[in-house]
């Protein structure tokens, strides 16, 4: 018992030390029109427009209206950025949403974008719209941290009330189809105040809330976010939003104000700057009763076989997975961890038999390759199945797991209701045949630790 009460203390002390900020905005750049060009060229703006992205230090942001020779300009002055998103009329052409991120912090895992319609796979106008939209979305994983999100952006239509109102539900649709239960950040310009009709419409979706509403440090709450290039215009109105899932904290909302020339905005529309905090384990969870499973208390199963074998935690399925106690285990705590295969040609598992009740918010591992000196590294990733095992889905980025003589900590923030089970894959290789390139040594894992949603 006290060994439990180690571990556990242990992993919440670990898990309330990670941290994960981002520093997120929201732009509408203002699309190059031609009747700007005597008093609020692009070519004067779009230097301002990047060093205010540049003082904020923004991790990631979404832009509405720009065209595409004005996202070459930017990512020119910006050589620390890469953006994902295609034209509201397909490819280059049209207005972008698009979604910028710091190449050196993040991966971009897999984006998409889908146009605010009927038919949303499609170049498509939709209901009363006046002009094409599109919603653009990436999802990104913190390179140091291989904490994975979801960031969606858009740009309403102007001018179609119906449009507008459909546009949130299919675009919330759309988060629980391409995201499911991982963190989401929704930006744009919705076109649309708090205190209009079609507004009541996000309140069903409860998973989610303005960034303005929920911030710990609120400045400029009752500025609106569209100044008409006027410095003179004190409206309250705010149509740019961002909406996060309840992963996320927000530590701080404001707007970017800045002038050039003295009296001159960058674009004009304010941008919105939020910063945003994963919340702590101690803040939305507490570890499940009898995690982390050590696997000390189960008998040794020293074959590689599928078998099931029972622990304290309760029934698991090993597939290409023993349980001992050697010394190139490294277990992090106690004697015993559990080892997969090395050079599997297909998947091996380790897998709950049994749903977790009260879904989960955070799952973290310890883990590593096997110690020995032959073997290489090897890749993993966590999955969870909320249909008793029926199906899977990856959460988070795969893990590269590094021969090394002690554990690394793999944390997964997930945002799962109902009953959930997971298990680990460690990736095979897809051959009967051994290349020596390919990162397949043994896996080694230990303090498998699930905590309540």
């Amino acid at each position: 018992m006290k060994k439990l009460l180690v571990a556990a203390a242990l992993w919440l002390a670990v898990a309330n030390g990670f941290a994960q900020n981002l520093h997120i905005a929201s732009y509408n750049l203002r699309y190059d029109n031609a009747g700007d060009a005597k008093e609020n060229p692009w070519t004067k703006r779009y230097p301002h427009i990047a060093a205010l992205v540049t003082q904020a230090n923004l991790d990631v942001f979404g832009t509405q209206e720009g065209l595409f020779h004005q996202l070459s300009d930017l990512l020119r002055v910006l050589p620390d950025y890469e953006y994902s998103g295609l034209g509201r009329n397909g490819g280059r052409e049209g207005e972008h949403s698009a979604i910028w991120y710091k190449r050196d912090k993040f991966t971009l895992l897999q984006s998409g974008n889908f146009w605010l319609s009927a038919t949303p796979e499609v170049v498509s106008k939709g209901w009363d719209a006046k002009l094409e939209r599109v919603c653009s979305w990436a999802e990104l994983a913190d390179k140091q941290t291989g904490f994975t999100f979801y960031f969606f952006n858009t740009h309403f239509d102007h001018k179609g009330a119906e449009a507008r109102k459909k546009s949130i539900d299919l675009v919330f649709l759309q988060i629980a189809r391409i995201a499911g239960n991982s963190p989401v950040i929704l930006s744009g310009d919705l076109n649309m105040h708090p205190k209009d009709v079609a507004y009541t419409g996000f309140a069903q979706y409860t998973g989610f809330k303005n960034a303005h509403d929920i911030a710990a440090d609120l400045q400029d709450g009752n500025t609106g976010t569209f100044n008409g290039f006027d410095t003179a215009r004190h409206r309250t109105d705010r149509i740019d939003h961002i909406f996060v899932s309840d992963a996320f904290a927000v530590e701080s909302y404001r707007l970017g104000k800045d002038r050039y020339d003295g009296s001159k905005f960058p674009s004009d529309h304010f941008p919105v700057l939020v910063n945003l905090q994963l919340k702590k384990v101690d803040e939305n969870a507490k570890l499940y009763p009898s995690f982390p499973e050590d696997f000390d208390s189960a008998p040794e199963k020293l074959k590689y076989d599928r078998a099931g074998i029972t622990m304290k935690t309760g029934d698991w399925i090993l597939d290409n997975c023993v349980i001992q106690n050697t010394a190139n285990d490294v277990p992090s705590s106690g004697a015993c961890a559990a080892r997969f295969l090395g050079n599997n040609t297909s998947s091996a598992y380790l897998q709950m038999d049994f749903d977790l009740a009260e879904g989960a918010s955070k799952v973290t591992i310890a883990y590593s390759s096997y110690a020995a000196k032959a073997d290489p590294a090897c890749v993993w990733a966590l999955e969870y199945s909320t249909d008793k095992g029926k199906s899977w889905q990856q959460t988070g980025n795969a893990i590269v797991a590094e021969n090394k003589r002690s554990k690394e900590v793999a944390m997964f923030p997930v945002s799962i209701q109902g009953p959930v089970r997971f298990r680990i894959n460690k990736l095979g290789l897809g051959s009967d045949k051994v290349d020596a390139n390919i990162k397949n040594g043994r896996l080694s894992v230990d303090d498998f630790a699930v905590f309540k949603y």
